[in-house]
């Protein structure tokens, strides 16, 4: 009896280890990766300061938008950093880190330091050669998408992006702004409903009726679309710069959730609701903060123009 509990342990020790090593493996490419637009983030931040962030605050919500048709819609992709046990969180992860860190941060880079074409494309086909590695290792899978789409993509980014900043310092800044602003709330909820739903068991976005997709896919269709409306509030809270306004907002947001759970949209506890109530106080708050923050950068750059 001892020498089968023995072999029991030992086995579940030697799978535990196998799992480890297996989930080791697969994470270190990502943590390179990271390493390296860490550095490179860095170099143009220390250049640029606020500007790099307000240009990341603004570009980060394109690279979502596109994300969540490509991944979260049509699967034409999957990640597999090894970081989440749940398959679909743990690819959600990894667009995380592609999507809202590695190609902004060289579309940064490429934007404030003014760089060409050779470097737009010369950076574009690095990372079609980091894809490919990763495919390689079994750490990203390819359904209909194709690497040759991934290189074509970033290009149009990277000029997409320098376009954008053109704009955000041009005479039509206010409406550059303005879409910054709703676009860095949408970063903020996504995120916040993100890490959140990896590490809790708070709430769930779900569909009322049943669907051939699992739980965690309804979840992750719903989760951005909720992100995208519930952003409107504080931005017009903010924009609008009075008082009462943010009562109101805080109102709407709160009724919205409501309604979401009424049609059994949005399956969270009574007494969970409080996370969704702090959220909206905080990004109400946080937007009034980075909208001064963008009118500010915008002086900055605007008197660099001028001189």
């Amino acid at each position: 009896m001892k020498k089968q509990i023995f072999i029991h342990t030992k086995s579940n020790i030697l799978e535990k280890e196998r799992i480890f090593m297996m989930i080791k493996t697969q994470t270190r490419p990502f943590f390179i990766v990271c390493i390296c637009h860490t550095i490179l983030f860095l170099i143009t931040f220390v250049r640029f300061k606020k500007q790099t962030i307000a240009l990341l605050l603004g570009s980060i919500g394109f690279t979502y938008l596109f994300e969540y048709v490509v991944l979260n819609l049509l699967r034409m992709y999957r990640y597999k950093p090894g970081v989440f046990r749940n398959a679909w969180v743990d690819s959600i992860f990894g667009a995380f880190l592609s999507q809202a860190f590695f190609v902004p941060v060289k579309a940064a880079f490429i934007t404030l330091f003014r760089l060409g074409w050779k470097t737009k494309v010369g950076l574009a086909l690095m990372f079609g050669g980091i894809e490919a590695i990763f495919l390689r290792k079994g750490i990203f899978v390819n359904r209909t998408w194709n690497t040759s789409f991934t290189v074509v993509g970033i290009i149009f980014y990277f000029w997409f992006i320098d376009q954008w900043w053109l704009g955000f310092r041009s005479s039509k800044r206010k409406l550059f702004t303005v879409i910054s602003l709703y676009f860095s709330h949408v970063i903020y909820y996504t995120n916040a409903l993100f890490f959140l739903f990896a590490f809790t068991n708070v709430f769930r976005f779900q569909f009322p009726y049943l669907t051939p997709r699992s739980k965690d896919w309804n979840h992750f269709i719903l989760a951005p679309v909720y992100a995208l409306v519930v952003s409107f509030f504080p931005t017009i809270s903010t924009l609008l710069s009075k008082g009462r306004f943010k009562a109101i907002a805080l109102g709407c947001a709160l009724l919205f959730d409501q309604l979401l759970i009424r049609f059994k949209l949005l399956n969270v506890r009574n007494t969970n609701i409080i996370y969704f109530f702090m959220l909206h106080i905080v990004m109400l708050f946080v937007g009034d903060y980075t909208y001064s923050f963008f009118l500010g950068v915008q002086k900055e750059v605007v008197r660099e123009d001028v001189v």
